[in-house]
């Protein structure tokens, strides 16, 4: 169990900077539907 969490530890900085960077897209991408820039791209219905 220890040597697989140790895996995932080895990644932890790649994890942190991608959650930075998906929660900056989220962020701008709900930023220009609010401002009206462009239209929500709906992915389900």
């Amino acid at each position: 169990m220890w040597t697989r969490l140790s895996a995932l530890n080895n990644r932890h900085m790649y994890f942190g900077w991608f959650s930075i960077a998906t929660l900056m897209i989220t962020d701008a991408y709900i930023a220009l539907v609010a401002s009206g820039a462009i239209t929500d791209l709906r992915i389900l219905n």
